[in-house]
């Protein structure tokens, strides 16, 4: 084995002696085709690819040896010889230096040498020499250049503390002062600044062999560096980018704007409101605050931010009190003191009218007394002004000059001299455009004589022997009362007793037995103040039966009906009803056909008889003491056919009529009026012109039958109008005393 490696030694001597040293020795004679050198720049530590720039012949038994010397050195860093071959399969040598980081490839144009990776102590200037066959020895020079970046670059302060990733609580007007160190770097880099991607200050100052420094002065800072980007770049060569360190400028920044942006217009006392208040341009974004004058608002504020933008909403209820009060709304930034805004307005507070009701100094509401003067006083405040002041009496309004002794004028009343009528609950009401406001009231209690309840004199209707309960209430303070009842009749006035007394209610009841007992009843009350001046008074009147109807006529008689017409009497001091009858007159009985009543006026229509039929009409009133004595008439309806022939002869007569109207228009009607005028003479002296009608006494239907009669009636109801009619079916009972009345009247008018 030693003999071997000795062996291998022995034949590279051999070799470089028999080739090297004739190569040494012709190289200086071959210098004039050595091309022209070039510069190649690599980064320490990538691959270097040096081109030994010849071209390979078209045979490669052409080339018989190529060597790569560095710099001065006669010894090959890189050797191929294909002597003994071809360059397939040519044999590679390469020196301690470069093993194994470098090859020779033949596959690229030109062929390169390549190193990798590649060291700082590979530069220098490299020649490739190549040897022919059969034509002379070439030369290629390139010089190697390996760049070695900067190894760091980093930012300090003013006080050499390395600067991390920016620069914090800068304010505007501040001055930055920060250097950037670069360490490293082969060739010495340039070491430049750059604000937000400008070139800003390229002058670097070298230190020592490996470290260049360049400071950074930016003073007077404004709002707009917030946020800029201070870059440091250490460059040495253009085939990698630049080392750098960057810094953010961070600065916190006064608010440049609060305001509150809610419209102002007067606010309503009691209701709810909402301000709106913004402020901008703070750093970091603003604290807002809502002040009224002095004092901290704090109970219903939300405050919602963005970057350097503060919104804040106030829920607001402003009182009476508050009006002209300051409303502001400060902006700070929490970090900077005194660095306050204010915006803020004069608040206007409309509100309902604040109105109290006073007396005159020295005054006892509690024992006021008819006569005594009174002043009363409605003091308002108001926002807006008062529009309208009103006086209000137990809440009607009063109304300038309503009374003699009262007299208004703007915000007084005064009451000349206190009389009872003035008694009651008084207070003012004021307007504004907010409302309406009522004051407190004032209550006048002033103590005066006994005065009827009952202002008007009362009417009561008595039958005799019936008892009336009268009442006589009266007003008076104090409430120490006594009374006393008079019946008074002509000139003649009697006392009357067995009344009953409770506070300021005295109760009589009377009981008229004859006609000596009616009249005018009296009562008068007394208390301490005096005697009641104006009595309550009570009125007697005797009531009885309604009067019998008057006047009564019969017409519009048709097949069908007729109507009744009369004039009433007197109702005997009641509401009175009046009331028709009609009976169907036959042979064998007289049957009630119809019950007619009105509320208003006697009279009567109806329309739903059997025609050629003979009726008795039994007319009276009524009210609530009974009924008025009856008044019996006859009446008849017409038949059927002359009904009919009349009707066919009213169509003849009007066509007749209408076709010589034009000519004989003024002799019918001189002729129909005194045919009506004639008629209706004959009539009135046929029927009971106000008389009560006298039957026959065979006539009348049989007290016995009728007495007993109980049959269905058909009852017709007329409010408003002669043949206005509502047919009700109902079972009627025609009582005995009803006929013996009107029997008894009939031999009366007999």
């Amino acid at each position: 084995m030693g003999n071997s490696r000795l062996e291998l030694i022995n034949w590279q001597l051999i070799f470089y002696l028999i080739v090297l040293l004739p190569v040494t020795d012709c190289q200086h004679n071959a210098q004039k085709w050595t091309q022209v050198s070039q510069e190649l720049l690599v980064i320490s530590g990538r691959q270097a690819l040096i081109p030994c720039n010849v071209s390979i012949p078209e045979y490669e038994t052409s080339i018989s040896l190529i060597m790569w010397f560095r710099e001065e050195s006669e010894t090959p860093v890189y050797t191929m010889d294909v002597r003994k071959g071809n360059l397939r399969n040519a044999v590679h040598f390469v020196g301690d230096q470069l093993r194994p980081r470098a090859t020779f490839d033949l596959s690229t144009q030109p062929p390169v040498l390549r190193i990798d990776p590649v060291k700082d102590s590979d530069s220098g200037v490299y020649r490739c020499r190549v040897d022919f066959r059969w034509s002379r020895t070439i030369y290629h020079e390139v010089k190697l250049k390996v760049i070695i970046p900067p190894r760091r670059v980093f930012i300090v302060d003013q006080n050499e503390e390395t600067l991390q990733s920016s620069i914090e609580r800068l304010q505007e007007g501040d001055t930055i002062a920060i250097t950037c160190v670069s360490v490293g770097g082969k060739p010495l880099p340039n070491v430049t600044w750059w604000k937000n991607s400008k070139l800003f200050d390229d002058s670097s100052n070298i230190v020592t062999r490996d470290k260049i420094r360049n400071e950074l002065v930016i003073q007077s800072l404004d709002r707009k560096d917030d946020f800029s980007s201070l870059t440091c770049k250490s460059s040495n060569s253009n085939l990698t980018l630049p080392a750098s360190s960057t810094v953010i400028v961070k600065m916190i920044l006064k608010p440049l704007l609060v305001k509150i942006t809610s419209p102002h217009y007067p606010l309503i006392a009691g209701q709810r409101t909402q301000l709106q208040c913004y402020s901008y341009g703070s750093k970091p974004a603003a604290h807002i605050s809502w002040w009224q004058g002095n004092k901290e608002l704090t109970t219903s504020a939300v405050t919602a931010k963005t970057d350097n933008s503060t919104f804040s909403k106030l829920s607001f209820t402003p009182s009476v009190e508050d009006n002209g009060s300051y409303l502001s709304c400060r902006a700070d930034n929490p970090v900077i003191p005194n660095s306050g805004l204010e915006d803020g307005r004069i608040l206007d507070i409309h509100y309902l009218p604040q109105t109290s009701l006073t007396t005159e100094a020295n005054v006892d509401l509690r024992n006021l007394s008819e006569g005594d003067e009174l002043f009363l006083k409605c003091v308002a405040k108001a926002n807006p002004t008062l529009k309208k002041l009103e006086w209000m009496k137990n809440n009607r309004v009063l109304q300038r000059h309503q009374s003699e002794n009262i007299i208004i004028t703007n915000t007084t009343l005064e009451i000349s001299s206190l009389k009872p009528q003035n008694r009651g609950r008084y207070h003012c009401a004021a307007y504004n455009d907010v409302g309406r406001a009522e004051s407190n009231a004032i209550t006048l209690d002033l103590k005066f004589a006994p005065i009827c309840d009952q202002r008007k004199q009362q009417e009561f209707r008595v039958m005799r022997n019936s008892s009336v309960t009268l009442k006589c209430l009266v007003e008076a303070h104090p409430l120490d009362l006594k009374f006393q009842w008079y019946l008074k009749r002509s000139a003649h006035i009697e006392e009357v007793n067995g009344y009953k007394e409770n506070m300021s209610l005295s109760t009589l009841v009377y009981t008229p037995s004859k006609n000596s007992d009616y009249g005018v009843i009296v009562c008068k009350a007394s208390n301490s103040v005096g005697v009641q001046e104006v009595p309550c008074v009570f009125h007697l009147l005797p009531v009885d039966k309604p009067d019998f109807l008057k006047n009564c006529v019969i017409f519009d008689q048709s097949a069908t009906g007729f109507s009744v017409h009369c004039q009433d009497g007197y109702n005997g001091g009641l509401n009175q009803t009046f009331h028709m009858e009609v009976y169907e007159v036959t042979a064998m009985e007289h049957r009630l056909l119809a019950n007619i009543t009105q509320d208003t006026i006697p009279v009567f229509g109806i329309q739903t008889l059997p025609p050629d039929s003979t009726f008795s009409v039994v007319l009276y009133a009524s009210n609530n003491i009974g009924r008025s004595k009856s008044v019996i008439m006859r009446a008849r309806t017409a038949s059927a056919k002359q009904q009919l022939k009349d009707d066919s002869g009213d169509i003849e007569v009007r066509l007749l009529v209408a076709a010589i109207a034009g000519a004989v228009a003024f002799v019918i009607i001189l002729t129909a009026a005194g045919f009506i005028i004639s008629r209706c003479h004959r009539r009135q002296h046929s029927q009971f012109s106000g008389q009560v009608e006298q039957p026959h006494r065979d006539e009348l239907f049989p007290l016995q039958e009728v007495s007993q009669l109980s049959v269905p009636v058909s009852t017709v109801r007329t409010v408003t109008g002669f043949r206005e009619m509502v047919p009700v079916v109902e079972e009627v009972t025609l009582l005995r005393q009803t006929i013996e009345a009107d029997i008894t009247q009939e031999e009366q008018v007999h």
